[in-house]
């Protein structure tokens, strides 16, 4: 949950703000949540796939240190 509101901050918002301050779209009028997924797809993408990347990345790198201890269990 942490991952998706971190990377929505460094995606959705900056294209939502982008939207909103220079195109001049409000929510409510230009963006409603029909038109959502059409004006901040962009945006919505790249959350997704960095949100996928960041979660892969830290298991990723957890399996890889717990693999390198050896067991000595007998």
């Amino acid at each position: 949950m942490f991952e998706v509101i971190l990377c929505s901050l460094v995606t959705i918002l900056p294209d939502y703000l982008f939207r909103r301050y220079r195109q001049g779209m409000r929510w409510g009028k230009e963006i409603t949540f029909f038109t959502m997924w059409y004006e901040l797809r962009w945006g919505i993408s790249a959350c997704a796939i960095l949100t996928i990347s960041l979660v892969t990345l830290i298991f990723s790198t957890t399996r890889q240190q717990t693999m390198l201890h050896p067991c000595f269990a007998r």
